[in-house]
Parts: C-alpha cells; structure tokens; sequence
C-alpha cells in the first residue's frame, strides 16, 4: 500500500481529483450522474462538508470541498461515496466493472481508479 503524504486540518479546504477505473466514462450516463448526487448527499447529510466547486467529467470528478472545523477524515468521506455508489451501480446497471484478477481476488468492482 502506498503512503501517501497528505495534509490533515481540520476546517481544511481540499481539491480532489477522482478518477473512474481504466477511465470509463460512466458519467456519460443520466442514470450515472444521479447515482453519484443521490450518494453525494447522502454521504453529505451524515458527514457534512462543503462543496465549493465541482466538476464532473466522463470519467472523473473535480470538486472542492470544505470541512467543517472540528473535522479532518476525507477519506471517509470519499470512501463512503465509492462503496454507496458502487452497490447502486451493480443493483441499477447489473454491472460490476471490467474486473481485473486483482479485484476478483479481493472481492472488489471495478469502477474506481486507485
């Protein structure tokens, strides 16, 4: 596993990048996109952040966000969002990804860049 040197403030402000596995351009789709708002919400009532900006490509996302001022865990948050979305994505569409042998050995979809 990577260790990634990352800056941790609380009431931090903080751009993201994510992207789509193999970069699939899931968000090409209605259906996609509104997956995605249903999940940002809910992810956003239980563990409030802010958007600030947010932009939504084919196959990544570019967003903004501010954390309120006790807080620190994005990761939780981006988390939560790729675990709900993808079990909507396989319920909806039927589809777990391109599976690669190390996602099958895993159990994991295929629907997020690592």
């Amino acid at each position: 596993m990577p260790e990634y040197r990352r800056i941790y403030q609380a009431g931090g402000t903080y751009f993201f990048t994510i992207v789509t596995y193999n970069r699939k351009p899931l968000f090409s789709s209605q259906q996609c996109r509104d997956i995605l708002h249903s999940c940002w919400q809910e992810v956003q009532s239980r563990h409030p952040f802010g958007t600030i900006a947010l932009c939504l490509l084919p196959d990544h996302i570019h967003t903004i966000w501010k954390l309120p001022e006790d807080d620190v865990d994005y990761p939780m948050r981006w988390k939560e969002i790729k675990r709900l979305f993808t079990r909507k994505y396989i319920k909806q569409i039927g589809s777990d990804g391109a599976r690669n042998e190390l996602h099958q050995v895993q159990g994991e979809a295929s629907i997020w860049q690592r």
